[in-house]
């Protein structure tokens, strides 16, 4: 591969996601290694801005979909990641964990990395217990439903949908029957049915970002985001704590109060905090 002739991938994302993924030192890396990540234009037509050795994309529109059906037909030479109908599953939280449910996958230590004299390690990947609320679900219909899952409270309510659209990653957490009468009369504006129950499982504030791409993986650790909280109330109070000094050495100057609290590490950043519970 030359230099005078990069290998052009496409990346078609909203552009909220393309700051977010794409940083300038991504954009270098690639350069040095004779690959030029091209931003597409979803209203411009694809064969106006290749050509492509591949392309990257998550956007979630009829036109732009069919576009881009229409260039891989032209084009079969080109590697698009993924195509619309591949996503299927993963836009719909029930098809999503699907294949999880059950007894999940078993996974073994490779015979290669086992020390002598040590049993393999192994482990299961699975997904907690869940039902699909269906539109128009009633709260008889909804608890003989969790009943025959079960399911019991507290449970965790979830959008169906997982396409992006608004309010798709919105949560709440269900503590009683009472809490689930309002989910499914309607009364949390945030979320509505169709929704996904899934049983509550309390994970000590640990969660994990897992990255597969191929035969390559790797994972991070979440930031946790109450002893997050926790580390700015102190310096919350120090700092209150100096500013009563403060207005105690000199009396009758306004003092600055308050302040909303950070937002965890962009780099690391996780799902959004739970709404508020229907109760």
């Amino acid at each position: 591969m030359s230099a005078q002739s990069p290998c052009v991938v496409g990346v078609a994302l909203k552009r909220a996601k393309r700051y977010k993924h794409f940083n300038q030192k991504l954009l270098e890396k690639a350069a040095q290694n004779g690959i030029q990540l091209r931003f597409v234009d979803k209203d411009v037509p694809l064969e106006e801005q290749g050509p492509f050795a591949a392309i990257l994309q998550k956007v979630r529109k009829p036109e732009w979909e069919q576009m881009l059906v229409e260039y891989a037909a032209a084009h079969p030479e080109v590697q698009i990641f993924d195509m619309p109908e591949a996503t299927y599953p993963l836009r719909n939280r029930g098809t999503m964990v699907s294949f999880l449910d059950g007894d999940g996958w078993q996974f073994e230590e490779p015979a290669e990395l086992v020390e002598p004299g040590r049993a393999p390690q192994r482990c299961r990947c699975n997904v907690p217990t869940n039902t699909t609320l269906a539109e128009g679900t009633g709260l008889e219909a909804a608890l003989a439903q969790m009943a025959a899952t079960g399911l019991r409270f507290p449970v965790l309510a979830k959008p169906l949908w997982a396409d992006g659209r608004e309010g798709s990653h919105a949560l709440a957490v269900v503590h009683t029957p009472r809490g689930l009468e309002r989910l499914v009369a309607g009364q949390a504006a945030y979320l509505q049915l169709p929704v996904m129950l899934q049983q509550y499982v309390d994970h000590g504030g640990c969660l994990f970002k897992v990255y597969v791409l191929g035969d390559t993986s790797g994972y991070e650790k979440m930031p946790d985001y109450e002893e997050y909280m926790v580390q700015f109330l102190r310096s919350v109070c120090l700092r209150d704590k100096a500013q009563q000094q403060q207005a105690a050495a000199q009396p009758g100057q306004p003092q600055q109060r308050g302040q909303h609290p950070p937002k965890p590490p962009q780099a690391a950043a996780g799902p959004a905090p739970a709404q508020p519970a229907p109760e």
